[in-house]
This record gives structure tokens, sequence and C-alpha cells, in this order.
């Protein structure tokens, strides 16, 4: 399939494992090339080994991505995955209560 667009960035992981890579987008179609790499002791990785190359070929339906592909180092091994996108820590827009906003006293009712 021929991707027209630009090459966007790919980041994530979890307690033990980072990923990383590259997709690109045709549509509602993406192909998507990860690695994995182990930061930390812990669970073991799905694919029983701790650094792969991952390729995949997907959908995307709103903020939801569905995809599969193979791992070249673990043959037969089919991966399917949902992605979903979260929202960096730095673009989180706060919201602070404005006191400003308050009338300086507020209505009294006459309750009989």
């Amino acid at each position: 399939m021929p991707f027209g667009s630009p090459i966007h960035k790919a980041i994530g992981g979890s307690q033990g494992t980072i990923y990383g890579g590259s997709y690109q987008v045709d549509g509602s179609r993406f192909t998507a090339t990860l690695t994995t790499h182990r930061h930390a002791s812990g669970q073991p990785s799905v694919f029983g080994v701790d650094e792969v190359e991952i390729r995949l070929v997907g959908t995307a339906i709103g903020n939801f991505a569905f995809c599969s592909g193979e791992l070249e180092r673990v043959p037969g091994m089919l991966f399917e995955a949902t992605l979903i996108p979260v929202q960096e820590e730095g673009t989180r827009v706060e919201r602070r209560f404005d006191f400003g906003r308050l009338p300086e006293r507020l209505p009294t009712h006459n309750v009989r």
C-alpha cells in the first residue's frame, strides 16, 4: 500500500518494557514498526524474548486502532493489539476553581 502521509512516532511501555517506533496512515489504515526493549527486571515478555521488532498493519476507528502482525524473531507468533491514545502529561488541562467568580454574599432564601 503506498502510504503518502508523513511518518509519525509511537512510544509506550509498561513497568519493565518500553517500545518505540514509527507509523504511517492512509485514510483509516496504517502500518507501524515497533521495537521493544527491557529496562527493568520483572515479568517475562509475552514474546519470550525481551527485544523484538514488530511490523503491524491495522485500521483506526475513532480513537481506537486495531492491528496485527508477526515477529520475525519469533516465527509463527501472531501479534494482535487494540491501541488507545494517551494524552501526554504536559498537555493536560488543569482546571482550578475561580473564587473570584463567586458573588460577595450568597443569596438568602426565606424558608417558612
